[in-house]
């Protein structure tokens, strides 16, 4: 499902940098299986939600303790997911434009107030939809960071539109990769995350999240679709990459993107 370079590659990328990828500590590292489990479980919890959590619990690891990271559009109560970086050894300050978010910095992501080469990492996570002039918010990223800095993004790509106060767009691994490229940095990943499969589950868990039914046996039936299906998806995801063309492999949930300042 990866569009670039493998998460291997992308540790080696980062051990080239010397950075230690092992400084999170044990005790505080989400296994795989628990995002994994809440998508087959939880109606509530969405496939997207899902290729999120697992980004970030795969790659925050690439950031050695101690770094400082600044999340675009983060807040700091009230997360959403299961992952949260502050369970992580990391210096996290939070910019959002509201107040009710508990930013550190309150201010717009398109002009960041603070100086540039300042952070060793940053995050944009399922921000860049709501803002109208992504471009704007990439480049401030870009100035943020210092030398080898790493933005990690994640962007919806088939989901329903979703206001935060806003969604504006969406965008392709194509347009990430030279978007990204123009500006500066050195892109290590963009994983295509989820197909066709993942796309259908996530939008027949959306559905029924939002709209329940009032027949006992309907309810628990569709339910038990749902359970089933929310089980199978990566694997059905997987049997059909390259085989069936555009429909099948045109279709993603979103992108996981990491790349470098240089």
């Amino acid at each position: 499902m990866r569009l670039a370079l493998d998460t291997n590659a992308v540790a080696t990328a980062m051990q080239s940098l010397g950075r230690d990828l092992t400084t999170c500590p044990t005790q505080l590292r989400i296994t795989m299986e628990t995002p994994q489990n809440k998508v087959k479980n939880d109606l509530s919890y969405s496939v997207r939600r899902f290729y999120v959590d697992r980004f970030f619990i795969e790659n925050i690891k690439l950031l050695p303790s101690g770094s400082e990271v600044l999340d675009i559009g983060g807040s700091k109560v009230n997360k959403r997911g299961l992952f949260n970086i502050a369970d992580h050894k990391l210096e996290v300050k939070y910019l959002n434009i509201s107040e009710k978010r508990e930013p550190d910095i309150l201010g717009d992501a398109a002009n960041i107030a603070v100086k540039s080469n300042s952070f060793d990492g940053a995050i944009l996570a399922e921000v860049l939809e709501h803002v109208i002039n992504p471009e704007t918010v990439l480049k401030e990223a870009h100035r943020i960071l210092k030398k080898d800095g790493v933005l990690f993004i994640t962007t919806p790509f088939l989901v329903q539109v979703h206001g935060d106060p806003d969604d504006y767009l969406r965008y392709t691994a194509s347009w990430y990769k030279q978007t990204l490229t123009t500006i500066g940095f050195e892109v290590q990943l963009i994983e295509r995350q989820g197909g066709f499969f993942s796309v259908l589950t996530n939008l027949l868990k959306n559905y029924f999240n939002q709209r329940p039914i009032n027949s006992g046996w309907l309810n628990f039936s569709l339910r038990l679709v749902l359970k089933t299906l929310g089980g199978q998806f990566l694997d059905l995801d997987k049997k059909a990459d390259g085989k069936g063309g555009t429909l099948l492999n045109g279709c993603a949930t979103g992108y996981g993107i990491i790349c470098l300042k240089k």
